[in-house]
């Protein structure tokens, strides 16, 4: 029976065969389902203007999710959903991939190759797609905020549907100890609800993403390009030797096919996504680390309602210095912002391009053999990326990159005043600050590993006032090798009638210093400092 094996189904359109220089879209079908025994592949006739005939590809393959190969920039993700919704499928568990950039130089083997790759990446994606819940799908007429062609007027279903985040209540840290996500949304649409817990507002969400790679715990959904559908589509990219991978704002690539400067995007290889502000550092490093030979960002432009291109040429800023911290001669040539105007962004990409031949060879890559799966969650993507191109670049001890973007960061504490409280540990959102309770003594460790340098430590400590804890935005590949280190160690104070471990004698100390030795505080500061909490 048709659609038993089958996970994913492939609709081709068969314009793609028709365009100058096209590809054989039969060819494709063949390559694609010879690749997996799990994918269905067939060519359909005039896809980019019939999105309804999906539902016929749906009802013959079976399948639970569609990935659609389509030929125009005229053709969007949003015209197909509510077909697809009408044949039963969730509207999020699509795919489309425009292969226009690999079409128009007759058809060869190398462009022929590039649009299999990019449509088995985007079936990896679609694998990794787990399912959207009932809250995470927001209606949208199709044509809002849209220019109305002859295709939005006449399409029924008249409805496409938005993608929305969903905070996973038990493993979001809360606004006390994280809020990462809410200092990052654009659109203030995360909220605090009960007990301190993060919820997103589903009116006021814009969908950008921002979120989600800004969440240290992974506790934000977002079935539009979670992090594993990323790294599933960045895995099967990566296959090709030293690709060229192209970060790109959806709407702006899009807006680049129908322009004359589409032609600068030959040779690339897009993962279009809804912002690049979600693309982070540990992103760009890990694609170089897996053998990319050049990693480009499309920005989003100046019309862009996120506004986050400033936050994004910070981010290719601080790639750039850990790239030449480790000897890249030319990190501009590796990793490519292109920005403003459709000519500006053909002339930037084609540079990058003509540039490309001149590169070292993928840091991640020797001899053939790739050593690296990619890990895009933060802030394990920058550490991992920076521990793999430390010993292949090698760096002296000492050296380090100092910089506003850095997504790691240190801790260091003044040993004579720490009283080893733990507050910092407390709010360490990562678990890189943490304070480990022993039978006789008490230790305050710090792993620059898990560290992403969002300061709410230094925030925090008591003794700020004394200088006691020093936190900043640095990455240090040493500080990387060496793994946990313990701060401050010392011994705790006893409980005088259980023996267990009342706090660290060093903050006893400091309390009966505070307290002093008056009458009316004596009985307060036995308690506190002879008495555990449980024999209180």
């Amino acid at each position: 029976m048709a659609g038993e094996r089958t996970s994913v189904a492939v609709a081709l359109c068969s314009r793609l065969d028709r365009a100058d220089g096209g590809l054989d879209s039969g060819e494709l079908a063949r390559r694609l389902e010879l690749s997996s025994l799990d994918v269905h592949a067939e060519v359909v006739p005039d896809l980019c203007s019939h999105p309804q005939r999906t539902a016929e590809v749906i009802a013959r393959s079976g399948a639970r999710r569609l990935v659609c190969a389509l030929s125009g920039h005229e053709a969007q993700a949003e015209d197909f959903q509510g077909w697809i919704r009408r044949a039963g499928l969730d509207p999020h568990a699509l795919s489309v991939v425009n292969l226009r950039c690999c079409t128009g130089q007759n058809g060869s083997a190398p462009l022929t190759d590039n649009a299999v790759l990019l449509v088995e990446a985007a079936i990896a994606r679609m694998r990794a797609f787990q399912g959207s819940e009932p809250e995470q799908v927001k209606p949208r007429l199709l044509t809002e905020g849209r220019s109305l062609n002859r295709r939005s007027l006449v399409a029924l279903p008249p409805w496409t549907y938005d993608a929305l985040p969903l905070i996973d209540p038990d493993r979001c840290l809360g606004k006390q100890r994280c809020g990462l996500c809410a200092s990052v949304c654009p659109a203030a649409a995360i909220r605090v609800g009960s007990g301190g817990s993060l919820a997103v507002d589903t009116d006021r969400c814009e969908g950008c993403g921002q979120c989600v790679t800004a969440c240290p715990p992974d506790a934000i959904d977002w079935p539009a390009a979670s992090t594993a559908q990323c790294e599933a589509q960045l895995e099967v990219l990566c296959r090709s030797p030293a690709p060229r991978l192209l970060f790109a704002c959806k709407s702006r690539i899009a807006a680049l096919r129908g322009s004359a400067g589409g032609a600068a995007l030959h040779g690339w290889l897009p993962v279009e996504l809804p912002c690049v502000g979600m693309v982070t550092a540990g992103w760009i490093l890990q694609a170089l680390v897996v053998g990319a030979e050049t990693v480009g960002l499309l920005a989003c432009g100046e019309d862009c309602r996120f506004d986050r291109e400033a936050a994004t040429r910070q981010r290719v800023s601080y790639v750039h210095e850990v790239l030449r911290l480790f000897g890249e001669s030319r990190p501009e040539e590796r990793v490519v912002l292109a920005r403003g105007d459709p000519q500006q962004v053909s002339d930037a990409l084609a540079a990058a391009i003509a540039a490309a031949g001149n590169a070292d060879p993928p840091a991640g890559v020797r001899d053939g053999e790739r050593r690296h799966a990619v890990t895009l969650s933060e802030p394990e993507a920058t550490a991992g990326a920076v521990l793999a191109l430390a010993p292949d670049r090698g760096a002296s001890p000492e050296d380090v990159v100092a910089h506003d973007a850095s997504p790691l960061g240190l801790v260091r504490v003044r040993e004579e005043t720490c009283t080893t409280c733990g507050a910092c540990a407390a709010a360490c959102p990562t678990g890189a600050l943490a304070l480990v309770v022993g039978d006789e003594s008490m230790e305050l460790s710090f792993d620059a590993e898990r560290c992403m340098g969002c300061l709410r430590c230094a925030d925090v400590c008591p003794e700020a006032a004394e200088g006691t804890l020093r936190a900043s935005r640095v990455t240090d590949p040493g500080a990387l090798r060496r793994g946990p280190t313990t701060l401050k160690s010392g011994p705790s104070g006893r409980c005088r009638r259980c023996g267990g471990p009342v706090a660290p004698l060093a903050m006893l100390e400091r309390m009966e210093s505070l307290l002093g030795d008056d009458d009316e505080s004596g009985a307060l500061l036995e308690t506190l400092t002879e008495v555990c909490t449980e024999c209180r």
